[in-house]
């Protein structure tokens, strides 16, 4: 017999995640407005079921009551996605010095990985609930990893998840083997931020910009951000079916941005128009722009496959970028889509570009761009050269995998062999 108020429960864990939530989202923003770049790329957190709340309690023969819920450690956990090695010490040392925050254990699987290859960095913390009463402190399990690590880590559980948590120790071998690549990468990526931290960002010139932005600042925002809305919802819906459909949710993480003023000034400008507001709705298709990150190949031929045969959105450009990457190695699946939004006293068809990637092909782009973008376009051959192979090394991973969900095949320890001929210095 279960004897555990889950109400009381869920209302305590669920202020505690909100309360960090809104730490490392603060943290995360105020990055985000200063030259460095953002060591955050997402933060995930959830609340354990009841079920498996009570099945864990049965695991370590526990009885089933309010008492010996602090026997679980990980009820509430908060997951923190960063860019590379270093930011990961970043974001301790942050937590270390938040005076709200107790950390009671912490768990290096970084420096001493799991049995099977897993990666991360786990804080177990206190925070404090004010309650009407009293102030009562709660636990939550911080998780913080490198997107390649958490690229990894997606790929162990659905494997798991999509063979019944049975799967063949020729697998099981593949899935250790991906965890070297990842580490490799992981590495190889860390000498080359902290090569690219050498070079100063140059600031931004804001007057030289500022009568050209302010063109594009007098333009009505509101339809671009009511079709942001509308296609973000759209995701998450086609998302959630899938995931009751399926029992798994195929799709990692959703982005959505509107492109700055700023930003649409350099973009005219490189495209050689001047900066007016006609070649900006003319010549600008990503002003409004989301990207879908999904687990697997399959997953993301599916989600494309699904908003390709939607009427309510008009696709009108393809880009395949996975067929055929960008000379500097970027993949990805590009779809430019008229959506309809519905104003007061009219409906008008806004363009939205729409990127589908895999999480694989997402830490690419995303570690490729930070360590680039210091260098203000003046980027060594032998860097371009090296950021091809990893990004050559990271589809062979994810048609792999790809073959190891669908054919039970193992995943090549050639491509683990691979990464040895890349330098991991002087990049």
């Amino acid at each position: 017999m279960c004897n555990i108020d889950f109400n009381e429960v869920y209302f305590k864990y669920e202020a505690a995640l909100k309360l960090l939530q809104t730490k490392f989202e603060i943290i995360s923003n105020e990055l985000n407005k200063g030259n460095d770049y953002n060591c955050i790329e997402y933060i995930k957190s959830r609340i354990k079921t009841k079920e498996s709340i009570c099945n864990k309690l049965k695991k370590h023969n526990y009885e089933l009551n309010d008492e010996n819920i602090k026997n679980i450690h990980d009820i509430a956990g908060i997951r923190i996605i960063c860019s590379f090695l270093n930011d990961i010490d970043k974001i301790e040392q942050l937590i270390i010095e938040d005076e709200d925050i107790i950390i009671k254990r912490r768990k290096d699987y970084i420096s001493n990985p799991k049995k099977s290859g897993y990666s991360s960095l786990h804080l177990n913390v206190e925070v404090p609930v004010k309650l009407l009463d009293k102030t009562e402190y709660v636990e939550v399990e911080i998780q913080i990893r490198t997107i390649a690590m958490d690229m990894w880590a997606s790929l162990e559980h659905k494997l798991f998840y999509k063979n019944n948590s049975i799967i063949s120790e020729l697998t099981e071998e593949s899935i250790k083997n991906f965890s070297i690549i990842i580490k490799k990468i992981d590495i190889i990526m860390k000498d080359q931020i902290t090569e690219s931290n050498k070079y100063n960002i140059e600031e931004q010139n804001e007057l030289k910009y500022l009568k050209e932005t302010s063109v594009i600042e007098q333009v009505p925002m509101l339809k671009y951000e009511l079709a942001r809305k509308i296609i973000k919802e759209k995701i998450e819906n086609i998302n959630y079916e899938l995931s009751i459909t399926n029992g798994i949710s195929p799709i990692e993480h959703i982005k959505t941005r509107i492109k700055e003023p700023n930003n649409i000034v350099k973009k005219l400008k490189k495209l050689n128009y001047d900066i007016t507001i006609d070649n900006m709705k003319n010549h600008i298709h990503d002003l409004v722009g989301i990207r879908i990150v999904c687990s697997f190949l399959s997953d993301l031929e599916e989600i494309k496959s699904i908003l390709e045969k939607d009427d309510t959105i008009e696709i009108i450009k393809r880009k395949n970028y996975i067929e055929n990457p960008k000379e500097n190695g970027y993949r990805s699946y590009h779809l430019n889509a008229l959506v309809p939004v519905k104003m007061i006293n009219s409906v008008e068809k806004v363009e939205v570009e729409i990127q589908i990637r895999t999480i694989a092909m997402d830490m690419w782009a995303t570690l490729e761009h930070k360590i680039c973008y210091r260098r203000a376009g003046n980027i060594p051959e032998s860097t371009k050269k090296r950021l091809r192979l990893i990004s050559n090394i990271v589809s062979e991973i994810d048609k792999t995998i790809d073959s190891s969900i669908n054919d039970n095949k193992e995943i090549d320890n050639k491509v683990v062999k691979k990464l040895e001929l890349i330098p991991k210095k002087n990049m």
